[in-house]
């Protein structure tokens, strides 16, 4: 496998830490909100968050160890498991 050259690495960490600007901003906000108009107390909402991020923590790295197992020439391979997580 070829290693990808600086720039080109640059170039992708950017723009993925532009996606998660905007994804945090969204984050706050949403704490914000469980906070101050639904009344909801900090512990229960910080729960929640620790809930979601630990589903997608663990579902991440399921989906990364499926990922570098799967054979891409193999009947169904890859696909298979992108059409069975549409599910949900």
């Amino acid at each position: 496998m070829k290693a990808i050259s600086w720039p080109r690495a640059a170039l992708a960490a950017g723009g993925d830490f532009a996606c998660n600007l905007y994804w945090q901003s969204v984050t706050l906000f949403l704490l914000f909100y469980y906070t101050e108009t639904l009344q909801i107390s900090p512990a229960v909402a910080g729960a929640v968050y620790l809930a979601g991020l630990a589903w997608d923590g663990a579902a991440g790295m399921v989906i990364g160890l499926l990922a570098d197992r799967i054979s891409l020439g193999a009947e169904g391979g890859l696909r298979a498991w992108v059409r069975l997580g549409a599910v949900p």
